[in-house]
């Protein structure tokens, strides 16, 4: 019993135990689960299972990458039947085949863009379960996005390329070695400064060759060693040293002849490469072209003096003032422009507030307290600001002061003397508004368009040169509409006018500067000029200049044939010319020329020595001796020289120097005269002298040569002596007055007057004393001229007394003629007012005969109805008495009451109707009337009007076989004068039916009209008969004018319709006639009549 106790003791115990390890056990899983929870929440691999056909069953682990995925969608569905697009299909292919030969597989990548549109990339490693019985059951692996690993990746590949290009492209000259010296990276800047190309570089551990003449490590070697100032210095010395700005780094310079074509000093910046560990992978290093620098630096000493001797002898002053206000630095300029006295400066330095208060002192700065004035400048001194202002000191000056602060303090002040400046500026603003001026009278065309071809500028002239029409020149016109009336009017040649458009706006906007010219219709010419223009560097358009060249090019064509006609004048003269440039190797000679010298057109020096060889001994050496003065002196040579044996042959040679604007001899010219003809000249003029002298003498005019400086006689022929001079005494050298021939003494002095102010004397009339004491009238003319320096006077003097005396009588003769020439223009001037007035009361009877024949057609017209009228009263007479018989014997019957009712009827409307008829012709007459005798001013339509004076012709018109045709629309109203407007018809009419149509001929009168512009009206009064001609029709309008004087034609029918249209009517009339063509009367008509207003349209409102 106890031992079954024990037992079951120990077996409790043993429970216990077990108990207490499965508790322990059950807290182990539960953290064990905890923390699977954890990896399952934040872990960023999941696991995976598929079944038999590959479909995913179940997840488990990195839930948040799950669920960002949406991987519960994939429950279901294989790998490769995914709802994502599949990026790599054939990888994908691949792995499905694996899959199905039921192989593991590891680390496969595969991508899905989602609806979003991003792409997600994932890793996957599985392999096949199988069951006991070896049957295939589907997969289990783990798989885990890798997108942000590949981003990475694929950002530092990007990077590096990046950086690579930089390195390769980069400006600044860089270079790089690994760790065992080769060369990996030569840059473009290498191969400029170098000199040495890449592909020569790359991967050679020699890069000291593109340095060094002989082996010997580079800075780059020289840092990737452990001591590696140490080993750089062995090799730079001090020139090395360490890089302040880059750890590790290492700087020097070095000199370099003849590298890429010129010394060069070189600095240098290496720094080792260090990998994630720190070890050294290589090294980089820089270059920079510093032999500027050092070239600067060598001549820094040698600037500084000669910045100090610049700043001395500047025009502008200049001051430096330290950070403590003391001026330390000055030029002469400085004291000379302030007007400061050099003991300011003596002992160094002096305080700026010391200048300040000298200058307040004397009244630089204006009136007030010097002490307040110096504080108010301090103040700004005080600011240290840049400041630009203008001063005008006492006396006037003008002075730009410009201060510039420095670093550490103080400032530079400069100040530039203006004065001449700002009047320079005014004159320039005044220029500025002459020059706008004068380019809109510029005789050039300007425009200028824009970069995008619009019109911006132009002028008047550039419209006018064209031939453009002022709508298409506006601001912003394009230059293809401009262009295209050029273009039509095929001022660019034949073709078709776009294309011709579209070819000329192309070359515009290729912006080329170009000069051309163009001829248009009529031959005018004009020179196109262009440039672009640019602003900061840019093309902003282009400015186009037009030249109207048709009177250059004809100039040039006058020069061409001036030049030939000068050629001919030479060749005529037998003179040459020639130019001789200094410096030139042979002289310019004309034509003429070289012919003189009978030497070749390509060797004119040549001829010219020949020219000397043929010189007469005797004139050779004045020839030469004049030469060498000529050269050395510039002393102008003119003499004569006898050529060929004998002195067959004169020349006479001018030459001098030519000068330019500054006086320096640029050349030589001169001609060659063959004046052996003038020389011929001469002896014949001396012979014609002695020949003049004695006509002068023998002359029967007197004439005499006065000298005008003295007033004597120079010269008297033998019959002025024989006039004036006393027998036997010579008049030659005696004063003027001394002789005595004025009558006037202040006729000398007036001529005298006359002849300095136009230097000559012409038929003036002078009463002068003859030596045998008589006056004589005489008429002096003569010329002033000069002769040796001296002025005279060759006057004649012609007694004209005779003539005198005629005169009178012929003047009294016309006096007599002028009296009877004013008592005829009495009688004439009479004569014509009589006619005047005669003529206006023709006019008169020729207007009340029309009106008198208007009348008697009316009566005419009145006739008919009238009598027709009294026909029927009688008639109804006689059956009213035949009806008062009846009714009296008591015969009446139905029948004879119905009879005479019906009589009365007809009677009545036949009365009716004539009675009618004679009043509308009575109304007519009525107004047609009165608008011919009142000439009352009125409303009234056209067409009406024109209808009642062909009603009023119509007896007229019944006696010949010609038609009146009206065309004239209705609804025409004007506010004129209809009577007036009615006699012109009527006359026109009229005078068509008498005078356009041959006997026996049917003709027609048209009368039309129609509104014009203007609000005129346009009537015309045309027939088809014989016409007029020529002589006749110029005269058609003059008053009397007639083709049948005699036949009861007045001839003042069209003058009355010419008087009242040009006249009353306010309008113009016109005749068109040929003969055989018929007459066309046309007039213009105002359709209000200028003047006070209408009255009343209807004559019965007028009263």
């Amino acid at each position: 019993m106890l031992g079954i106790t024990l037992l079951a003791l120990t077996l409790l115990a043993a429970l216990l135990v077990a108990l207490a390890w499965i508790a322990r056990m059950r807290d182990r899983l539960a953290a064990a689960d905890a923390v699977l929870d954890t990896y399952d929440e934040f872990s960023g691999e999941w696991c995976w299972e598929q079944d038999s056909e590959f479909r995913f069953a179940r997840f488990r682990g990195g839930r948040l990458v799950r669920e960002q995925v949406e991987l519960h969608l994939m429950i279901g569905r294989t790998r490769w039947d995914s709802a994502h697009e599949v990026l790599d299909q054939a990888a994908m292919a691949a792995h499905r085949s694996l899959c199905e030969r039921h192989e593991p597989f590891r680390d496969f990548r595969y991508g899905l863009r989602f609806a979003d549109g991003h792409s997600r990339y994932f890793v996957a490693s599985g392999y096949p379960l199988f069951d006991a019985r070896g049957r295939f059951v589907g997969y289990r692996g783990l798989a885990r996005e890798d997108t942000s690993r590949l981003q990475t990746e694929l950002a530092l590949r990007r990077s590096e390329q990046q950086l690579a290009a930089i390195a390769a492209g980069s400006p600044v000259p860089m270079f790089a070695l690994d760790a065992a010296g080769r060369v990996i990276l030569w840059n473009r800047g290498c191969e400029v400064v170098l000199g040495v190309p890449a592909q020569s570089m790359m991967g050679r551990r020699d890069a000291w060759r593109a340095f060094y003449p002989s082996a010997r490590p580079v800075l780059a070697n020289c840092v990737m060693n452990e001591d590696a100032l140490a080993s750089a210095r062995m090799l730079y010395g001090e020139r090395v040293g360490r890089s302040e700005s880059i750890p590790g780094a290492l700087e020097a310079e070095g000199f370099f002849p003849a590298m890429a074509g010129r010394d060069r000093w070189l600095a240098f910046v290496a720094a080792p490469m260090r990998n994630a560990e720190g070890r050294i992978v290589g090294a980089i290093e820089t270059l920079q072209d510093v032999t500027e620098r050092r070239l600067a630096e060598a001549a820094a000493g040698d600037r500084s003096i000669t910045l100090r001797a610049l700043v001395d002898n500047m025009p502008s002053g200049i001051s430096l003032i330290d950070s403590g206000g003391q001026v330390v630095i000055w030029n002469q300029a400085f004291l000379r422009l302030l007007d400061l006295p050099s003991s300011l400066f003596e002992d160094g330095p002096v305080p700026l507030e010391s200048v300040f208060r000298f200058n307040a002192r004397r009244g630089e700065y204006g009136p007030g307290d010097p002490d307040e004035i110096v504080a108010r400048l301090q103040k700004t001194v005080e600011r240290n600001e840049a400041h630009v202002l203008e001063r005008v000191r006492p006396d006037g000056t003008v002075l730009e002061i410009r201060g510039t602060p420095i670093p550490g303090g103080g400032f530079v002040t400069i100040y530039t003397d203006v004065s001449a400046r700002k009047a320079a500026e005014a004159s320039l603003r005044i220029k500025s508004a002459y020059l706008a001026a004068v380019i809109d009278h510029l005789p050039q065309g300007i425009s200028v368009f824009d970069q995008h071809l619009r019109l911006k500028h132009w002028n008047a002239r550039f419209g006018e040169i064209l031939n453009l029409p002022g709508s298409v020149l506006h601001a912003d016109a394009r230059f293809e509409d401009i262009i295209r009336i050029p273009a039509e009017r095929g001022e660019y040649g034949e073709g078709d006018p776009e294309a011709q458009i579209r070819a000329r706006h192309q070359l515009a906007m290729r912006f080329e500067p170009h000069r051309l010219e163009r001829v248009r219709e009529g031959g005018k010419a004009h020179l196109v000029e262009g440039r672009p223009m640019f602003v900061d560097g840019r093309i902003a358009g282009f400015v186009t200049t037009y030249t109207d060249i048709t009177e250059h090019r004809r100039s040039e064509a006058l020069l061409e044939r001036q030049h030939a006609d000068l050629e001919s004048a030479q060749r005529i003269g037998h003179i040459g010319s020639w130019h001789w440039p200094m410096g030139a190797h042979q002289p310019e000679c004309s034509t003429e020329m070289l012919r003189l010298l009978r030497a070749d057109a390509t060797q004119p020096r040549r001829g010219l020595r020949q020219l000397l060889m043929r010189v007469e001994r005797q004139d050779r050496r004045p020839l030469v001796q004049a030469i060498r003065q000529l050269v050395d002196d510039a002393r102008r040579i003119d003499l004569v020289c006898r050529i060929g044996r004998g002195g067959a042959a004169h020349m006479r040679l001018i030459a001098e120097a030519r000068r330019n604007a500054e006086g320096t001899i640029v050349g030589y010219a001169g001609i060659v005269q063959d004046i052996t003809e003038l020389r011929t000249a001469e002896e014949a003029l001396r012979s014609s002298g002695t020949m003049l002298s004695t006509i002068f003498e023998q002359g029967p005019v007197p004439l005499a040569l006065i000298q005008l400086e003295d007033e004597t006689v120079g010269m008297a022929n033998r019959a002025w002596r024989q006039v004036f001079a006393p027998e036997l005494a010579d008049p030659v050298g005696q004063a003027l007055a001394a002789l005595g021939i004025w009558r006037d003494k202040g006729d000398w002095p007036r001529l005298r007057t006359q002849l300095r102010e136009t230097g000559r004397v012409e038929h003036v009339e002078a009463t002068l004393l003859r030596n045998d004491g008589r006056e004589a009238v005489c008429e002096i003319s003569g010329r002033s001229v000069r002769v040796d320096g001296a002025d005279l006077l060759l006057a004649s003097f012609v007694d004209v007394s005779e003539e005198r005396r005629i005169r009178s009588e012929i003047e009294a003769l016309n006096a007599h003629l002028e009296e009877r020439v004013q008592e005829r223009t009495g009688d004439l001037a009479a004569a014509n007012d009589h006619l005047a007035r005669a003529m206006s009361k023709l006019v008169q009877s020729e207007k009340l005969a029309s009106l008198g024949g208007l009348v008697a057609g009316i009566a005419h017209e009145l006739n008919t109805p009238l009598g027709n009228a009294v026909t029927v009263v009688g008639a109804l007479k006689d059956k009213v008495a035949k009806f008062e018989r009846d009714n009296a014997e008591g015969g009446m019957r139905r029948s004879t009451l119905n009879a005479f009712v019906t009589a009365c009827i007809e009677a009545s409307n036949l009365l009716e109707r004539n009675v009618d008829r004679a009043a509308r012709q009575v109304a007519h007459f009525k107004q047609v009337a009165v608008d011919q005798t009142s000439e009352r001013r009125r409303r009234f339509d056209l067409a009406e009007t024109v209808e009642e004076v062909v009603s009023a012709l119509s007896p007229r018109l019944r006696l010949c076989p010609h038609t009146v045709e009206i065309d004239i629309p209705a609804g025409i109203e004007m506010d004129s004068f209809p009577g007036p407007l009615e006699q012109v018809i009527g006359n026109l009419v009229e005078n068509a039916l008498n005078h356009a149509f041959a006997d026996g001929q049917a003709g027609t009168v048209r009368i039309s009209a129609r509104v014009a512009a203007n609000d005129t009206v346009e009537l015309s009064v045309r027939d088809d008969g014989l016409g007029m001609g020529p002589d006749v029709a110029e005269h058609a309008f003059d008053p009397f004018y007639t083709t049948r004087l005699g036949s009861g034609g007045s001839g003042l029918g069209l003058y009355i319709a010419y008087t009242l249209v040009a006249g009353l009517l306010g309008g113009s009339i016109g005749l068109e006639t040929q003969p055989a063509a018929g007459c066309n009367f046309h007039m213009e008509l105002p359709r209000v009549v200028p003047g006070i207003p209408a009255g009343p349209s209807d004559p019965e409102e007028a009263g």
